[in-house]
């Protein structure tokens, strides 16, 4: 009796070795289809031995490598898979089992699909398996991809009359690391404190600032600036101020001493004798200025003995202003311009005189008193 295979259609393929494993494989197929199973009906089918290998096998007819195209900076790696096609279109994945070689080991390297990047070019990469060879994958190595950005110095102290140079350095993806302070972008979280341009530090003011290097993409951790002021500065800057202030006080002062002064030159032509009183009254607020006080009780002519002896005047100078004074405020009689031009000359002289017997630094502290006080000296 000839040998046969039984194909049982509800549970695939079987190929018994012997009649015993087929009669087995009957009794089985019985159990399990009950009536369903009778020979020669459709759910049975005989071949004969020599076909009992079954329908051909299934066969890898092509291979295909992902991602065809890969760029990767300088010394990073990449990832290829090789997918195994096969004749009913079905894919497998047979990386791992699959010959790889790059066209230019030199630029990148290939290792059950895992590329090195080793220098910058271009690179083919294919995948073979039982003779079948891949279409190419296109792998590019390109510069090397910035990672991380250092400034130094992390931590500075600058006075505000100097500068600072910061230096930006790049960490890249091939383990260079390189000087990109002239690239980086600057960024800093209060402008008014500093100013930076290529890593200068020009200091603002004082205080504290964060500075930041920017470069396409990456952010550096902050620098921090601390300007101080100098105590040379502060003592220098103090004194400038003190000198202004006094330059301001003493342009105010002259200021309103030059309007009082108009103002009393105004009555030689309006009223002359309320000139001369006025005039006498600022010459009494003079010699008070140089510790010659008038006291109320001191008749005016008394007063006048005592500083033109004390000062030693020639021809009784400050005696007749005097007199000149008393007739102004006691007279009836009006009195004309020429008296009050008198009156002026002799103001003048007189404090010519009595400037002549002190010295200049001495007179330089009193013409500042006189300011201070708004007390007019030359009239002319």
């Amino acid at each position: 009796m000839q040998d046969y295979i039984v194909v049982l259609q509800d549970k695939g393929l079987i190929f018994p070795k012997d009649r015993d494993e087929l009669a087995k494989e009957i009794e089985q197929a019985k159990s399990v289809l009950g009536p369903r199973f009778e020979e020669g009906q459709d759910d049975l089918v005989f071949t004969p031995e020599e076909e009992k290998t079954g329908p051909s096998e299934k066969k890898i007819v092509s291979i295909r490598v992902e991602p065809d195209y890969l760029r990767l900076p300088l010394g990073e790696n990449g990832e290829l898979a090789a997918i195994g096609v096969y004749s009913d279109n079905s894919q497998e994945e047979v990386t791992e089992t699959a010959q790889w070689r790059s066209s230019n080991a030199g630029a990148a390297g290939v290792s059950t699909g895992k590329i090195s990047s080793i220098a910058m070019g271009e690179a083919k990469i294919y995948a073979r398996y039982h003779d079948i060879e891949s279409a190419p994958a296109f792998v590019t190595v390109e510069q090397p991809r910035l990672i991380s950005i250092i400034l130094s110095p992390q931590h500075s102290q600058v006075s505000i009359l100097d500068t600072l140079f910061l230096k930006a350095e790049g960490n890249f993806s091939d383990s260079s690391r390189r000087d990109i302070t002239s690239l980086v972008d600057w960024e800093l979280d209060k402008q008014n404190i500093i100013g930076v341009k290529e890593g200068r530090v020009k200091p603002g003011m004082f205080g504290e600032a964060k500075v930041y290097a920017v470069y396409s993409g990456i952010k550096s951790l902050p620098a921090d600036i601390k300007v101080i002021v100098p105590w040379g500065f502060l003592i220098t800057a103090g004194i400038c101020l003190l000198v202004l202030g006094l330059i301001i006080i003493f342009s105010a002062l002259y200021f309103i001493t030059e309007i009082k002064k108009k103002k009393l030159k105004l009555y030689i032509e309006n009223n002359p004798k309320e000139f001369i009183i006025r005039l006498y009254e600022n010459m009494r607020g003079i010699l008070t200025i140089f510790n010659l006080s008038y006291e109320n009780h001191i008749p005016p002519l008394s007063y006048a003995a005592t500083v033109g002896s004390r000062y030693y005047l020639q021809e009784g100078l400050f005696l007749r202003f005097t007199v000149r004074f008393e007739e102004a405020r006691y007279s009836r009689h009006i009195l004309q311009r020429n008296d009050a031009a008198m009156a002026l000359d002799d103001y003048n002289r007189l404090l010519e005189m009595f400037f002549g017997h002190h010295k200049h630094i001495y007179l330089y502290r009193k013409y500042w008193l006189a300011l201070f006080r708004r007390i007019p000296l030359f009239i002319s």
